[in-house]
């Protein structure tokens, strides 16, 4: 067996060993350079993650008052439109009174009218009197 050759052979492998051990201390680092990246991006969607919880927090919260307006909304709107039909149904009752004193102030004129009518004819003589004095034949 040659002993030099022994020899090199070993300075050779523990010299690749070496360059090696250097290359995977290499890899290691870049690998840590990239879990650090990492975990900043994480820590990043953490962040992101939390503020989404809160606006979805905030948004419950103002979807809970927008649901609480529009049930005070439709009450009311239930009320003004109840009201409406009240107004409606009085409005039909005020026209027909309307409608009723309408036509008893024409009647009413007629009467008076004729009545005029009738009081102008005895005024004038037509009651079979002749006109000119009392009394007299």
């Amino acid at each position: 067996m040659d002993l030099e050759g022994t020899m090199q052979f070993i300075v050779n492998q523990q010299a690749q060993f070496v360059a090696d051990m250097h290359l995977l201390q290499e890899s290691q680092r870049e690998l840590g350079i990239k879990v650090d990246k990492i975990g900043e991006k994480v820590d990043r969607l953490h962040e992101i993650v939390n503020k989404h919880d809160d606006y979805h927090i905030v948004t419950a919260k103002m979807m809970e008052k927008l649901s609480n307006w529009q049930e005070d909304y439709s009450e009311r709107h239930d009320w003004l439109a109840e009201g409406y039909k009240k107004l409606i149904d009085l409005q039909f009752r005020t026209d027909a009174k309307l409608e009723k004193l309408i036509e008893a102030q024409a009647e009413t004129e007629s009467k008076l009218k004729s009545f005029i009518d009738e009081v102008r004819r005895n005024v004038s003589g037509g009651n079979g009197r002749k006109t000119g004095g009392k009394g007299k034949k």
